[in-house]
């Protein structure tokens, strides 16, 4: 009985090493061991060897090995791990209008898109008419959106950005502000009432018909910031000791 029991416990404990050994990172001896996954092989140094996958594969957990950029292929579906891509000319390769960054197809101008978050790794692009395009105060260089304002122009291609004029490059307008790519009633332009002015400057005022910081602020660069009160603070406190010491000395 006991030799019964003993022989089904190898058994069991045989099957059970065969099974791991079949899973990634699991000891091997050879590459059958490892023919349960597939583009796996039987890796590392003697007497220290895993179950691994094979260059230009990834693991997925410990049951698979998926294609990345430049796996080969014999089907569009073997790169199905990597979005965008497809298999042409036998490697997996990004879709046209898309570009390879660190195994991840991304997003370039004219990508197809359902929502702007899809064009996401263009900096100051949007989706229009599904597709990604630069934002309309931006254009299109190479792949990356630049600013208008600061760009050489022509002709009207500066009325993208409302009070913007074509000066050998893309300026505001008298009495209007650059702030980063748009042109606003700023500190020191003319304004009608308060509201213009604090519409685009926290803290500011219409004062004699100037956008102006308001009282206990003052200008830093496009900004209106607190003054701080450090310096009143030590010019009253050198007063009142000098006053006392008048009365000391009187």
């Amino acid at each position: 009985m006991l030799r019964t029991y003993l022989a089904f416990v190898l058994v069991v404990c045989a099957c059970v090493y065969t099974a791991e050994a079949d899973h990634l990172g699991h000891t091997c001896t050879t590459n059958d061991n490892c023919t349960d996954v597939s583009n796996a092989a039987c890796l590392g140094t003697e007497g220290n060897k895993t179950c691994q996958c094979t260059s230009l594969f990834k693991a997925n957990g410990t049951t698979a090995c998926v294609a990345v950029l430049g796996s080969q292929c014999t089907a569009p579906a073997n790169c199905n791990s990597v979005s965008n891509s497809n298999c042409t000319n036998g490697v997996c390769k990004c879709n046209s209008l898309y570009k390879p960054v660190e195994n991840v197809c991304n997003t370039v101008l004219n990508s197809q898109c359902t929502a702007t978050e899809n064009c996401s790794s263009v900096a100051n692009s949007e989706c229009t008419n599904l597709l990604c395009k630069c934002k309309s105060t931006y254009k299109p260089m190479v792949d990356h959106c630049m600013p208008v304002l600061g760009n050489t122009c022509s002709g009207d291609s500066c009325s993208v950005v409302t009070n913007a004029i074509c000066n050998t490059t893309c300026k505001c307008s008298a009495n209007y502000t650059q702030k980063v790519d748009v042109c606003i009633i700023g500190l020191g332009n003319p304004c009608a009432d308060n509201a213009a002015c604090t519409a685009n400057v926290a803290h500011s005022v219409c004062e004699n018909k100037i956008c102006a910081c308001m009282a206990g602020y003052k200008m830093s660069g496009t900004e209106c910031v607190v003054v701080s009160r450090a310096g009143g603070v030590s010019v009253g406190i050198v007063a009142m000791a000098t006053c006392f010491i008048a009365l000391l000395m009187g």
